[in-house]
């Protein structure tokens, strides 16, 4: 029973090791956009807006830089951030993203939390039901 037992236990840790291998310095470089789908719980508003968001999301960048610099960069304007900040919270898989200000509280501009698995990586935009489908540009 107890080799039964290990045995399930090193296959589920091996399932797995790509997802707790994510670090900062794996997110550093710039990541295009190749698929976006929504949540299953999506509201019927944010499925009929979808065409819209994928069509400038296909188009855009996010650009992770080593000295925690980023940029997002679209053919929106609204939707582009140039001088922004980003950390990445291990614990978590979480990448927070914050104004860049001189004094106070910096205010969070978005939230992603990033899965990884057989290489393939995917951001989801904690305050939207967005699915990213992300690849490492060359």
């Amino acid at each position: 029973m107890f080799m039964k037992s290990l045995l399930v236990f090193v296959i589920g840790l091996t399932v797995h090791i790509p997802a707790l291998s994510q670090s900062k310095q794996d997110l550093i470089g710039n990541w295009k956009v190749v698929n976006v789908e929504l949540l299953p719980d999506a509201a019927q508003e944010e499925k009929q807006m979808l065409g819209t968001l994928k069509s400038l999301l296909l188009k855009s960048t996010f650009h992770f830089k080593e000295n925690n610099l980023f940029t997002l960069k679209s053919p929106d304007k609204e939707l582009s951030t140039n001088d922004a900040i980003w950390k990445f919270d291990d614990s978590k898989k979480l990448v927070i993203v914050t104004e860049r200000v001189s004094k106070g509280n910096p205010g969070v501009l978005m939230e992603i939390v990033v899965k990884a698995k057989d290489g393939k990586y995917i951001f989801l935009m904690t305050e939207t039901p967005l699915i990213l489908f992300v690849e490492k540009m060359q």
